[in-house]
């Protein structure tokens, strides 16, 4: 079974969250979204949570931190949409939905102010992924990435067992994304680091996440900056 057949169907809902939980990235990667969306995002902005999963996010950060947004929520995963669907019901939140979709190729038009993907490209061919991304051509882009201590190459710790289902990811062998390499394909697709953010977890891992701009919308900011007229 390769990841992509794990992905769409095999792995539980139920034992995805327990093997996140377990390992503290779903309490980490809740508050480093929350955190980018906040200071980058405009309200009213229109947001694209690519690969979203069940939504385990909320057990961790309040939803209501999306209040002033259009969210789309996409994942490959129907199972795990039907749990982010119950979730976002019982959040509060009036501007959503959910889509059913390959973030390798996108179905999605946009448009979209800020896009957020969270561990999805260990478990894709990631630059597609990018070349998704900037089909749509959100101004802002977080990716959040994994990166492991020295000498530990396996994107899950050797001397843990995931529960269940989890295994078929592990035997699958997810491949971690080179922080340098990602930096430079995205370059070509025109974006440039805004933001970094570390957030350690156990093992020894850390969370990195990234806030990409497009280089149109730095531009335009430039722009903007040299048409205003200085105070007297």
């Amino acid at each position: 079974m390769n990841l992509r057949q794990a992905w769409t169907g095999f792995v539980t809902p139920e034992d995805y969250e327990l093997h996140m939980a377990s390992i503290g990235q779903a309490q980490a990667n809740a508050v480093l979204v929350r955190e980018a969306v906040i200071n980058w995002a405009a309200a009213g902005a229109r947001l694209w949570i690519a690969g979203a999963g069940t939504g385990q996010m909320f057990d961790f950060a309040s939803a209501a931190f999306l209040s002033p947004f259009d969210v789309t929520f996409s994942d490959i995963n129907a199972q795990f949409l039907e749990r982010l669907e119950a979730r976002l019901a019982q959040s509060g939140l009036t501007q959503w939905r959910t889509q059913l979709d390959d973030l390798e190729q996108t179905a999605l038009a946009g448009p979209f102010d800020m896009a957020a993907v969270v561990l999805v490209f260990e478990h894709i061919a990631w630059r597609k992924g990018i070349a998704s991304i900037a089909k749509v051509a959100p101004a802002r882009c977080l990716i959040v990435i994994q990166q492991n201590p020295a000498g530990m190459t396996a994107a899950v710790t050797p001397s843990r067992v995931p529960p269940g289902t989890m295994k078929a990811v592990v035997a699958a062998k997810p491949v971690l994304v080179d922080e340098a390499e990602l930096i430079a394909e995205m370059a070509t697709k025109g974006y440039r680091e805004l933001e970094r953010t570390i957030s350690d977890v156990p093992d020894g891992k850390k969370m990195l996440a990234l806030v990409f701009e497009s280089n149109r919308r730095f531009i335009d900011r430039i722009k903007m900056r040299q048409t205003e007229v200085p105070e007297e």
